[in-house]
């Protein structure tokens, strides 16, 4: 393995720039680390404590003492916290990543440089063996540490096992909680005053990440219990494995897979969009702070390298470290973010926010890639240097914005010539040139890579962006949920759920199949390149195509769908969605909600939207044709597009020329409209009060009122007709064809239908109803009844029936073949199918 440069550098002058080094675990680890490997093998290795990267193992014990020891993040924190201006005096500790005073400049590949684990100071107090429980008698040391033993116990409940590492901010312990019978890390924290205030500062971060997500699904570390013990801040976390650079140090620097590259990145994007989605910037982004759950490993040969490498088993990740994590509302430092990771905003002092994290995790994807450090340097105007020699000139506006020094008429003052512009010359080269393979996936990755490395931090991609990059398309589908399923190899396939609380199972390689989850707490999915695929309420069903994808929940939701066609997307949820589709073509988008909806929709075409809300509704659509726009509210709407509403409170709408759409009002006080030039169209409105209105040169007149209608009506072609009435109707309506039939009653209602095709028969009612139909093809029945039901159906084929019951429903079905069956019933449900 080539070793990583040493290279002697200059501080630079400003009173930020003190340089500061990380310190990391007491050892590596030189066989499989599970869970039952606790001493000295815990993520808290990682956390504060693991050796800095080493390229030159002959040279760095002679060289250690050159590095300095950085502060912490929690002390970063602290200082942030007393919110002292500038020109206090006070001078804020950075991280840096430090070079011996050495450089070799034909090595091309380089490392951080770590320290070694055998050169970190020994604990001061010798460990005893006996391990029983016994009087503490706990002191601290000259640097506020606390004297422990093992087998001490703090607060008479916490004992301890053995320590699992050291560094500025105190030590980290495994501890057995004698009342729970668990065993979990604890942080222990000097008893000096700037820590203690930097702990309380980042407890108070993990309890908010704990308040939004207290079931720990959005894979940040979860912090399990903390205290004061004799000053002394004490944090009790989940024990896990090595980080992803301990395993990468451990296994000589030979890089991650591009399908282990794919999922720990996925992950990682996933756990801090969370944050970003509830005002939280981590700013400390970096592979220490990424720890597998389970660092196990099997030894395979690698025939390229002709030698044995470690391939992680499971990479399920956990990101840690929050304490210097900032919320949106609180004071930006300014400076952030370890070195190597630190983005062009920062060094600029041009003000950061949560796009700084996206450069961070652009780094960080190239490092688990390649095995090395991007940027390898520690003074901002190499740093520089080495983003304009990869990534391209810095734009002219952030070079004239900056206060800092390091340009000069809006180019960077650089000299080439010098053996700083030399070694950044011969050792740093474009970002594609750094891709080792013309694959498809190698070409996705360092395209998504570079959108991460935008300069412009609003240019920059965004984390939900870059979740539905293609770069993820082939990642396993249990990285894509995080209700204890995995789900992985969809295609057109089936999965089917009705739980309360939580879900677990392991599916793969579906096919043809139909997908249904039924959640009363929480659900996430993220589908790509779905198509043909449905979702329904019933159970064991299989082959089904050419269908539709329905979600029920209680809590919430959240899906992404890219390049989605052929299908049905149907949302009904309580409290929260949120959606972004494009590329939706010949689909049927439906959204029932009682809190709140957002959605943007681009390039939709052929298709249906329906959105059912009781709060507030947004909206905006471009590029929509032949479809059907349907929305009920109670509150407010805005819309501009093709339009159908259902509102409780008021709407004032002119329309004129519409062709080939549907038109539907659901009002409760007033409409007033004039609409003229109506053709294929369909005119449905549903008032408690009062309608008025001229309406000439229609076909397919849709009525919903309350009070009264009584008609006739025969010799309907290629219409829809819709009744929504209380009191009562009785018709007799035959010879339809292609047509829509949809019937709405509070009271009664007897219909026989026959010589129905390629038609949609839809019935929504309160007290009861009774329908036999008979040679009904390419259709889609669905019903929507309070109290009860009953229907035979035979010779039903490529068809799709819904029912949505309150109290009771029988159904017999025969001869059912390529159709979809959504239930959704409150009490019960019995259905056969043949």
């Amino acid at each position: 393995m080539p070793r990583g440069r040493k290279r002697g550098y200059s501080h630079d002058s400003r009173s930020h720039e003190s340089s500061r080094t990380r310190s990391r675990s007491r050892r590596s680890c030189s066989r499989s680390y599970g869970r039952d490997h606790l001493a000295k093998k815990s993520y808290y290795d990682s956390y504060e404590s693991s050796p800095r990267y080493k390229t030159s193992y002959s040279t760095e014990r002679n060289e250690r003492s050159k590095y300095h020891e950085r502060g912490t993040s929690a002390e970063r924190r602290y200082k942030r916290s007393n919110r002292r201006s500038p020109s206090s005096g006070v001078r804020r500790r950075h991280h840096h990543r430090h070079h011996s005073h050495h450089r070799r400049p034909r090595e091309h590949h380089r490392h951080r440089h770590r320290r070694s684990s055998s050169d970190r100071t020994e604990d001061k107090s010798p460990y005893l063996n006996n391990h029983s429980s016994r009087p503490p008698t706990f002191e601290d040391d000259e640097d506020g540490h606390l004297i422990y033993q093992n087998g001490d116990v703090l607060l008479d409940r916490y004992k301890i096992s053995n320590s699992l590492g050291e560094g500025t901010f105190g030590k980290v312990a495994c501890v057995k909680d004698l009342e729970k019978n668990c065993t979990f890390a604890l942080k222990i924290i000097k008893n000096v005053e700037k820590y203690r205030e930097a702990a309380k500062l980042e407890i108070n971060a993990l309890e908010k990440i704990m308040e939004f997500d207290p079931e720990g699904r959005h894979l940040c570390v979860k912090m399990i219990d903390w205290f004061d013990y004799r000053g002394h801040m004490c944090i009790g976390f989940e024990l896990l494995g090595l980080s992803v650079f301990d395993f990468l140090k451990n296994n000589n620097y030979q890089p991650y897979t591009i399908d282990q590259v794919r999922h720990i990145s996925y992950q990682l994007c996933y756990a801090v969009k969370f944050l970003h989605d509830h005002e939280l910037t981590h700013t400390d982004l970096k592979p220490e702070n990424i720890l597998f759950v389970d660092s196990s490993y099997d030894t395979v040969y690698d025939p390229k390298k002709k030698k044995n490498v470690r391939r992680i088993k499971n990479t399920d990740v956990r990101l840690i470290d929050f304490g210097s994590a900032t919320f949106d509302k609180e004071h930006h430092s300014t400076i952030v973010s370890t070195r190597h990771y630190r983005a062009p905003e920062v060094i600029l002092e041009l003000g950061w926010s949560q796009p700084c994290d996206v450069w961070s995790i652009g780094c960080i994807v190239f490092e688990l890639y390649l095995g090395i450090t991007l940027f390898q340097t520690h003074d901002n105007r190499e740093h520089l240097a080495m983003m304009e020699r990869i990534l391209g000139t810095i734009p002219y506006r952030m070079a004239k914005k900056t206060r800092t020094k390091y340009f000069y008429h809006g180019k960077l003052d650089w000299d080439e010539k010098s053996s700083a512009g030399r070694y950044v010359r011969e050792n740093c080269k474009p970002l594609h040139r750094y891709q080792i393979s013309d694959d498809e996936d190698h070409k996705l990755l360092f395209d998504l890579i570079s959108s991460m490395l935008e300069y412009e931090p609003s240019k920059r991609i965004t984390l939900g962006e870059a979740m539905r990059h293609s770069f993820y398309d082939k990642i396993p589908s249990h990285s894509l949920v995080s209700i204890f399923g995995w789900m992985s190899h969809f295609s057109s396939s089936c999965l089917n759920f009705r739980l309360d609380v939580s879900i677990f199972g392991w599916m793969s390689h579906f096919s043809s199949s139909c997908l249904n989850f039924r959640l009363d707490v929480s659900f996430f999915v993220q589908l790509s390149k779905f198509s043909a695929g449905c979702l329904i309420f019933c159970p064991a069903l299989s082959k089904f195509s050419a269908g539709c994808l329905n979600f029920r929940l209680d809590v919430s939701f959240f899906v992404q769908l890219s390049e989605f066609s052929a299908g049905c997307l149907n949302f009904r949820l309580d409290v929260s969605f949120f959606v972004q589709l494009s590329k939706f073509s010949a689909g049927c988008l439906n959204f029932r909600l009682d809190v709140s909806f957002f959605v943007q929709l681009s390039k939709f075409s052929a298709g249906c939207l329906n959105f059912r809300l009781d709060v507030s509704f947004f909206v905006q659509l471009s590029k929509f044709s032949a479809g059907c726009l349907n929305f009920r509210l109670d509150v407010s709407f805005f819309v501009q597009l093709c339009l159908n509403f259902r509102l409780d409170v008021s709407f004032f709408v002119q329309l004129s020329k519409f062709s080939a759409g549907c038109l539907n009002f659901r009002l409760d006080v007033s409409i007033f409209g004039w609409m003229s030039h109506f053709s294929s169209s369909c005119l449905n409105f549903r008032l408690d009060v009062s309608i008025f209105g001229w309406m000439s040169h229609f076909s397919f007149l849709n009525f919903r009122l309350d009070v009264s209608i009584f008609g006739w009506m025969s010799q309907f072609s290629a219409g829809c007709l819709n009744f929504r009435l209380d009191v009562s109707i009785f018709g007799w309506m035959s010879h339809f064809s292609s047509s829509c039939l949809n019937f709405r009653l509070d009271a009664s209602f007897f219909v026989t239908l026959s010589q129905f095709s390629a038609g949609c028969l839809n019935f929504r009612l309160d007290v009861s109803f009774f329908v036999t139909l008979s040679q009904f093809s390419a259709g889609c029945l669905n019903f929507r009844l309070d109290v009860s039901f009953f229907v035979q159906l035979s010779q039903f084929s490529a068809g799709c029936l819904n029912f949505r019951l309150d109290v009771s429903f029988f159904i017999q079905l025969s001869k059912f073949s390529a159709g979809c069956l959504n239930f959704r019933l409150d009490v019960s449900f019995f259905v056969q199918l043949s």
